[in-house]
This record gives C-alpha cells, structure tokens and sequence, in this order.
C-alpha cells in the first residue's frame, strides 16, 4: 500500500464532494455543499478576511481515496461572523 499524502486544497470545488461527505457523518455544516455554497456566495472570501484550508490525507493508487479531512478558515476578522470549523 502507498504511504499517505496531506493535500492542502483552498477551493471546495477542488474537493470530490463523495469522497468529502463521506467523512462528515451527515453533519450538513461539514458537508461540501456548505463549504461551497460559502466560497462561491463569496461570503468566505480572502478580500474578506476568509481563507479556507482544506486539509486531507489521501491514500492509494490509481482513484485516490480521501481517508482524512479536516476544514479551517483562517479568520483576519470576525465582524461579527461564525467561524466555520470542523473536523
């Protein structure tokens, strides 16, 4: 078996949403629709002070399987808002 890879991903659309909401156990504020719907409202934006990390560890060959994952936004400022952060 291959030895893992930690990706690091900024853009949700970059992420296999089936591979991502496979890890989430249904949580709907962990799933990819929400970290997309929140990056291409552009609520979660870096002009904003938002910066997603998409941290993953992948293992295998061939189709890639995402066995980890882990969602951060790096907040410059809250103004108010909810910090986004699962594991």
């Amino acid at each position: 078996m291959s030895q893992p890879t930690l990706k690091i991903i900024e853009n949700a659309s970059e992420l296999p949403a089936a591979d991502w909401d496979g890890l989430t156990d249904g949580d709907p504020t962990l799933s990819h629709a929400f970290f997309l719907a929140l990056q291409e409202s552009g609520c979660a934006m870096p002009k904003f002070g938002w910066q997603a990390q998409f941290i993953t560890l992948w293992q295998g060959t061939g189709n890639e399987r995402n066995k980890k994952k882990c969602c951060d936004f790096q907040v410059e400022n809250l103004f108010g808002s909810i910090l986004a952060r699962g594991q």
